[in-house]
């Protein structure tokens, strides 16, 4: 047995143990590391060996799983994003990754009896994946997290959550994202099932709980706030895990009181996920923290901004100190619990998303009737922050804001379009020159 080969080391503790789940289809770790394998074989005869960076474009079901496995096993780099994603966006992304190979949705094993291509075994240090952010100009961001990262990670939030024998992570987040992505990687280390789903809605939850033997959820506020007004909560969580942007006390606390043992949590791509991660227990008590950092991380508070170090951080920005200036506010109680405040930057989230808005502006400029747009994101009950424009038409003219709205569907992630879009004839600015956000966010709420 090969150390960090964490599929094959539960396919042999654990064999009849559920691994994937999506509603439809199931599979054993046995079964998966037996599929797992085969593609790898398939893989390896195209070329993908040992450091190749592939871009692997997600498709539905339990396929998806199998061939983040398959890669794995043949110590290839990830690089996972959303196949239905608009032409531009996936041409920004293999501009950003310049990838070795692409492989889309339509791979599937042989069913031959095979192994891998031989390799070496597996080091802490590889490169696991990729996973893609905005950045700080909306441009796609390769952030590479080793199998380090992702061992440290699993062992911190199993440290902090425990790990029950039956288990079953309820994961509608994509793979394309950190959150979703470290469910599997965690899950497999553990020796626990994961239930995929591509399109949540409360119902998927309380059937993947009520009939699917699902106990733990991962979640952003969004769809919290939206199981909470579905009327009907699913019983027997062991807890749900929000995070993907601040989340609201007062969200925390109606879970609790309807019966959702909602966990906050905080954390960010560079850091493998969580940084910070309450209990069950400490969440009733403080519903506006984050909890206290992760046994294996370490934060600090500089200047109001949050910094992390520690195993589960990337290289990938950090300072010469060591530290990761995670661009975030917040400060530390006294015990050590952690509250997020906001960014430093003007980026938006909105339904655990993260939009830049310097890439809607220039989505919006690419108009030929826009002269001036601004993008910002203001206090929403659903989305914790709604994506809006206000733009300014070219020559005095007052551009066709709904046009510009399916333009930008047509070019840009759902998420990152405006819900609303408004002309005036000029942008308010602020004493230093730049647009004053809080006049915009006025208008915006009362454009009349």
């Amino acid at each position: 047995m090969r150390p960090y080969d964490w599929l094959a080391h539960t396919a042999l503790r654990a064999p009849d143990v559920i691994a994937l789940d999506d509603g439809r289809d199931q599979l054993t770790y046995a079964e998966l590391d037996r599929q797992a394998e085969e593609l790898a074989a398939d893989i390896a005869s195209d070329g993908v060996e040992a450091g190749s960076t592939v871009l692997l474009r997600l498709g539905e079901g339990l396929e998806k799983a199998v061939q983040v496995h398959a890669l794995i096993r043949l110590r290839a780099t990830i690089v996972p994003f959303e196949d239905d994603l608009p032409r531009e966006e996936i041409s920004r992304a293999i501009e950003a990754v310049r990838p070795d190979h692409q492989m889309g949705p339509d791979l599937r094993p042989n069913g031959k009896a095979a192994e891998a291509a031989d390799a070496d075994p597996p080091e802490p240090s590889d490169i696991l994946c990729r996973i893609l952010t905005g950045g700080s100009t909306g441009r796609p961001k390769p952030i590479p997290l080793t199998r380090e990262n992702h061992f440290t990670s699993a062992v911190g939030s199993a440290l902090n959550l425990g790990i029950e024998p039956d288990d079953r992570w309820f994961c509608p987040v994509s793979l394309s994202h950190v959150s979703g992505f470290s469910i599997l990687i965690r899950s497999v280390i553990a020796g626990t099932g994961v239930f995929l789903t591509d399109h949540f809605t409360p119902e998927s939850l309380v059937q993947a709980v009520e009939e699917r033997g699902v106990n733990c959820a991962s979640l952003v506020p969004t769809m919290l706030r939206r199981t909470l007004e579905g009327g009907t909560v699913p019983e027997g969580l062991r807890f749900a895990l929000v995070g993907g942007g601040p989340v609201a006390g007062d969200l925390v606390l109606a879970a609790i009181e309807a019966g959702i043992p909602a966990v906050p949590t905080y954390g960010l791509t560079e850091a493998c996920s969580q940084v910070a991660t309450s209990t069950p227990t400490d969440a009733a008590e403080r519903p506006s923290s984050a909890g206290r950092p992760l046994s294996v991380t370490e934060v600090r508070i500089d200047d109001g901004e949050i910094l992390v170090r520690g195993p589960t951080v990337s290289r990938e920005g950090l300072g010469e100190d060591g530290w990761l200036r995670t661009g975030d506010l917040g400060h530390l109680d006294g015990e050590g619990y952690l509250f997020v405040e906001g960014r430093r930057d003007r980026a938006i989230l909105t339904g655990g998303e993260k939009v830049q808005p310097a890439e809607v502006e220039e989505t919006l400029l690419a108009d030929p009737s826009v002269s001036e747009a601004v993008v910002f994101g203001v206090p929403d009950p659903e989305w914790q922050e709604a994506v809006v424009a206000v733009v300014v038409g070219t020559a005095g003219e007052e551009p066709d804001v709904e046009g510009l709205r399916r333009t930008c569907h047509g070019k840009l992630a759902g998420f990152k379009v405006p819900k609303r879009v408004v002309s005036v004839e000029a942008v308010p600015l602020n004493r230093a020159g730049k647009p004053d956000l809080d006049s915009l966010t006025e208008l915006v709420r009362d454009p009349e």
